[in-house]
């Protein structure tokens, strides 16, 4: 992945408001284990539709930190799950693992 997570849109969004800010990451560090958990367990277990639509959710997270490339990915895996496809599985994995360290590692 060569893109790194960041809070360019963040800080973009909330015009410098740091309780805005504050608030939406704290958003975010709640929400995306549960919905990485969500998608691994609908991919394991092979509902690929419900997890075209965990895909669909996690990019809008993806988009806030800044990832317009691990978007587009994400959007054409979100594609594929629906044809019951994962070759994109790995990469797509690799984006849920940089955000997650990316919010474990935020105050």
């Amino acid at each position: 992945m060569n893109e790194q997570p960041n809070f360019s849109y963040i800080n973009q969004l909330s015009g410098g408001d740091l309780a805005f800010e504050a608030k939406l990451i704290n958003i975010i560090k709640e929400e995306l284990p549960k919905e990485v958990e969500q998608y691994l367990w609908n991919l394991n277990h092979k509902k690929y539709q419900l997890a075209a639509n965990d895909v669909h959710k996690l990019k809008h997270k993806i988009s806030i930190f800044g990832l317009e490339l691990s978007y587009k990915l994400a959007n054409e895996y979100e594609n594929e799950l629906k044809a019951e496809n994962i070759s994109k599985k790995d990469e797509f994995l690799e984006i849920l693992n940089a955000m997650i360290n990316f919010i474990e590692e935020i105050k």
